[in-house]
Formats: C-alpha cells, sequence, structure tokens
C-alpha cells in the first residue's frame, strides 16, 4: 500500500530548481511511482508537468539545467521594444512565449500532440499504464471572477490544453502578460493558492492525509509562521518590487492557514536559500545549492517520518548521511545543517559541477549525497561565512569576559 497517492508542489518561481533535488530523492525511495496524481502552481506546475511525464527523473534534472530561464523569461531586444506594447496588450512587462512553447513541446513529446487537454492525457494515462503517466492538476486566478480555479480532468476545464493552464499559473501579475483562455484572464495561480494541498480533498475542508506536500520557505518566513518573530525589512526601489512585496503578502496570509492546517505534518519543507521568486538570473552554483536543499529536505523528512523505508534505501549506501542528519536533530533547514557540519567535512574538498554526476565515474558516487553537498562550492562558501560568524562571536564574548 503506498505511503501517498497524492503530490502538491508549492509554487515559487526560481525556486522551483529545488523540485530536481526533491524528486531525486522520491525517486530513490521508489515514493514516485505510486502517486496517481501531482498539482502544482506556477513553478510547481512546471514540475507537475514534467513529473507526470513518466520520465526518469534525470530527464527533468538536465531539462531543467539545460534551460535559460532568464533569457527565456525577458527574451532578446526585440522583446524588450515590445515590453510597451505588452503592458498595453497583456498587463505585463514579458509575454512568456518561450515558456509556452516549451509546456507544449513537452507534451507533444508524450502524447504526439501539443494540445492534449487534461481529459486527453487521462485517458492516455488509463488506456497506457505502461508510461507511467499521472494526472496533473492545475492553479490558476481567473482575473475576471477574482478566483482560483484548478485545472484538471474532474474540473469544469478538463477540454483546456495542459500548456496553456500551466502558462496561466505561472503569469506572475506585472511580470508576465496574462493568459486568455475561454475569453477569460487568467495570472498566477499563487494568488489565492500557492500551495494546491486542498485539491485532493474529496470533500471541501475535509483532510486528505494520502497527500505529500513539497513547501519552498525561507527561515524567516518559518521563523514568522510558527513563532510570529516578524521577518526583516526589504527595500522597495521598482514598480517590480513593489508587486513582488504585494505578491508575498498574499501568500503570507494563505500561509499562516497552511500552518494551522494538517497538511503541515505531511510536508517536505525546503529551504530557499534566500533565492527570490524572480532571480531568473542564478548562476549554475546556485541552482546546485537550491537541488541539494531538496535531497536534504526530502532525506530528512523520511527519516524523520518513515525511518523504516529511510533505513533500507539509505541504510547501506549513504549511513553518513543519515548519520549527520540525526545528529542535527532533523533541523528543518539546509543551511542550518551546513552551519552544524565540522569543519573538516568541508576543508581540503575538491569542488564539482553536480550536473555531472550522472555521466562521469570519476566523482563521489550518487548515493553519497553527504560527500557531494560537501563540495558544492556555493556551500562549502555558506559553511565558511557560518564559521565565520561564530569565530566573530566568540572573540566578543572573550573581549566582554574580559571586561568584567
Amino acid at each position: 500500500m503506498a505511503l501517498y497517492d497524492y503530490l502538491a508542489l508549492e509554487g515559487g518561481g526560481a525556486k522551483g530548481y529545488i523540485d530536481v533535488g526533491v524528486a531525486e530523492e522520491l525517486e530513490r525511495l521508489g515514493v514516485l511511482k505510486d502517486f496517481r496524481a501531482i498539482a502544482g502552481t506556477s513553478v510547481g506546475a512546471i514540475a507537475a508537468l514534467v513529473l507526470s511525464t513518466g520520465w526518469p527523473v534525470e530527464k527533468m534534472k538536465q531539462t531543467f539545467l539545460s534551460l535559460d530561464f532568464g533569457k527565456m523569461a525577458q527574451g532578446d531586444w526585440k522583446d524588450t521594444l515590445k515590453i510597451p506594447y505588452t503592458i498595453k496588450t497583456g498587463f505585463g512587462l514579458h509575454d512568456g512565449a518561450a515558456f509556452l512553447a516549451l509546456f507544449k513541446s513537452i507534451v507533444k513529446e508524450v502524447t504526439g500532440n501539443e494540445n492534449t487537454t487534461f481529459e486527453e492525457w487521462h485517458k492516455i494515462k488509463e488506456e497506457h499504464p505502461e508510461l507511467g503517466l499521472k494526472d496533473i492538476f492545475v492553479e490558476a486566478c481567473n482575473c475576471n471572477r477574482r478566483v482560483n480555479e484548478t485545472f484538471s480532468y474532474l474540473s469544469q476545464h478538463k477540454d483546456v490544453p495542459i500548456a496553456d493552464a500551466i502558462r496561466a499559473s505561472m503569469a506572475f501579475p506585472g511580470y508576465f502578460t496574462r493568459h486568455v483562455i475561454k475569453g477569460k484572464s487568467y495570472s498566477d495561480g499563487g494568488v489565492q493558492m500557492n500551495c494546491p494541498s486542498a485539491v485532493f480533498e474529496e470533500e471541501p475542508g475535509v483532510f486528505n492525509p494520502k497527500v505529500l506536500t513539497v513547501r519552498l520557505d525561507s527561515k524567516d518566513e518559518i521563523k514568522y509562521f510558527e513563532e510570529g518573530i516578524e521577518p526583516p525589512e526589504k527595500e522597495i526601489n521598482c514598480t517590480l518590487d513593489y508587486a513582488v512585496a504585494n505578491f508575498e503578502a498574499s501568500t503570507n496570509a494563505q500561509n499562516f492557514a497552511f500552518h494551522r492546517s494538517p497538511y503541515k505534518e505531511h510536508t517536505i519543507f525546503c529551504d530557499t536559500l534566500d533565492v527570490g521568486t524572480l532571480d531568473f538570473e542564478l548562476k549554475p552554483k546556485k541552482k546546485d545549492a537550491l537541488i541539494a536543499s531538496g535531497q536534504y529536505s526530502t532525506m530528512r523528512y523520511f527519516q524523520e517520518n518513515h525511518p523504516e523505508l529511510a533505513k533500507q534505501v539509505y541504510g547501506k549506501e549513504d549511513k553518513a548521511t543519515l548519520k549527520q542528519i540525526k545528529a542535527s536533530k532533523y533541523t528543518r533547514f539546509l543551511s542550518d545543517f551546513i552551519a552544524q557540519q565540522p569543519a573538516q567535512s568541508f576543508e581540503g574538498t575538491a569542488t564539482v559541477d553536480v550536473s555531472s554526476l550522472a555521466s562521469s565515474s570519476n566523482v563521489v558516487p550518487i548515493t553519497h549525497r553527504y560527500s557531494q553537498w560537501c563540495q558544492l562550492p556555493a556551500l562549502q562558501k555558506m559553511h565558511r561565512k557560518a564559521h565565520t560568524v561564530d569565530l566573530t562571536l566568540d572573540k566578543e564574548k572573550k573581549k566582554t569576559a574580559l571586561k568584567v
């Protein structure tokens, strides 16, 4: 009997690389194949599409790492010249055409038709179980009605092409243009349901324990939701900063409710490492760190909540990682985990490009996650920074003690 039947992926823009790391571990654990359906909002919807194809996770990883999301979002100089027109007609800076083309190409590779609808996808899934397809649920906001709507084979939107629904779901207000479906204007599903755990409820408001949720949160956000510690202020220097601030204020209202719901106990909380929603110009080292965050958070969740499965899968080949996670007292954040590690783990280790691990025989085997993390430049830098702060604090304490 499957531990979980459904997977819900939170939106988060550039933070979505975390989903790659989560997917890698879900595949290793043998859990990914058991999901009957996957729901997603915004970048979570993009990940939901790729994970619903039946492809190996490695293909998903290579797809994500090969794409230049910054260029896809902003286009070239010709697209820059078109911005006044896109603002006037689509109410946003960028038209997102490259993303829509990507979604259509993925759907076409699976079904042979780029405009495959949710209903048609479900029919193929039922008639061809050997493909390993999963049903897709997508959240987008109907701006005309001011309410979120779910796109799936079970909803009134079963006849909508999957690619169009995902493009609508990622239409961050002001940054991307609206997406028109059936004559209605749609924007980012995160406006009202950034974390779509509830779409799998058989009755509205009745908790479904078979849902596993993946959230993308910063330490400041978690402290705010759980302890009431107000997050630090961020400067607002332009219209885009203002739009992001308003969007995040909207999602914060949702997050308060989530942290008081039963779904919280069935959630993989992932450290976003201070990456912003619209930080599309990420360097490879930061992408590797986000993927590692997804790996860590998934391993931590299953070791703490399903220890028998974690021991069975990781016990022989990845004891070191399990040992270090347990020693950290299952700290939720990768950044805190890294800060707790001994200096010798990060000193003298050669840095590697994680994206090359699958094809190279001269690097640490894929199962040894802890060794991989110790070799990532971004995490090594994080470790040095944390220990520099600790040393500074120690010096200040000694100075204070001498004065006393």
